[in-house]
């Protein structure tokens, strides 16, 4: 009786433990979870040129963080890579230094502020 007892608490608890719980496992839709700040150097209707600010300016004694910093600086955002201003989608055509080409809808204009939103890294395009 007591072996039957057990093996029918052992059974349910396998049942209830196994049993899918109802959730549901949709992917989030995409979020610019990061941008940075940048100002418009020139922009005309077929190119807009940008000076994008450094995220980290550190130039500290600890090769490893100086190191972490150039690549960051670096790699954020890369040629043929896409970002968006103001909702507007946009092409980085070319990259020099913090220099930004980019390639899109015109609307910008020079000495404007703005954030270039940076996309995750498993979105393809936002």
């Amino acid at each position: 009786m007591l072996l039957r007892s057990l093996s029918l608490i052992i059974a349910t608890i396998l049942l209830y433990g196994c049993a899918g719980t109802g959730v549901s496992l949709k992917k989030a839709s995409p979020t610019q979870s990061m941008y940075l700040n940048a100002s418009v150097i020139s922009a005309n209707v077929t190119e807009t040129i940008v000076n994008v600010k450094p995220i980290d300016n550190y130039s500290g004694g600890d090769i490893e963080r100086t190191l972490a910093a150039e690549v960051q600086n670096i790699t954020y955002l890369i040629e043929g890579s896409y970002t968006k201003i103001n909702n507007k989608e946009y092409l980085v055509k070319e990259r020099r230094g913090n220099t930004l080409v980019l390639q899109g809808p015109p609307g910008l204009k020079p000495k404007q502020e703005v954030n270039l939103y940076i996309p995750k890294k498993d979105d393809d395009r936002f």
